[in-house]
Order: C-alpha cells, then structure tokens, then sequence
C-alpha cells in the first residue's frame, strides 16, 4: 500500500484518481477550498502555512489554474499558483 497525496483532488480529473487509487492505496486529497474529505492547501499560500504531510511515497499534482482567459488576464496570480506552486511543492518535498 502506497501513500499517496493528490494536491486538487477536487477537480476533474484529480477526484476521479482520488476515488480510483483510494481502493488499494492510503490517499490524501487535497483542495484549496474546505472540504469534508478532504486537506486544504492552497498553492498561492506561503509554504509554511501549507499542512504537515509526511512519509509520502507519491505525489500528483492536479491542481492549478487551468482556464487559459483567467491565466490571460491574471498573469501574476496565475504564475504564482500554477509555476511557483510546483516549485514549492519541489522545495518541500519533505514538508509536504
């Protein structure tokens, strides 16, 4: 059994990997708007605020901004979720 976390395990495709992967696996799912089920994380947010989430053996990013007009018109903010979120994500790996 592997730990598994899914960072935007709210949208499309990462809550189909969340219910999928959950059957033979110990799955955290993450969004970045308070859910039951799920942990909140949001990837603008400073990476000491993020939760502490150890001994992960994989991690799936399926969050980030994914319409191309609000990337358009919100350049700043969508590079700060979309690039700098992976980097953080990347940067603490032991963090998370």
């Amino acid at each position: 059994m592997k730990k598994i976390l899914i960072i935007g395990a709210s949208g499309l495709i990462g809550r189909h990997l969340y219910k999928v992967l959950s059957k033979k696996n110990f799955v955290i799912g993450t969004a970045n708007k308070k859910k039951k089920s799920l942990v909140y994380l949001d990837l603008s947010d400073n990476i000491n605020e993020w939760p502490q989430i150890t001994a992960l053996d994989v991690i799936i990013l399926c969050g980030g901004i994914t319409n191309i007009f609000n990337c358009e018109k919100n350049k700043k903010y969508s590079r700060l979720v979309n690039i700098n979120g992976l980097k953080k994500i990347k940067i603490g790996r032991a963090h998370v």
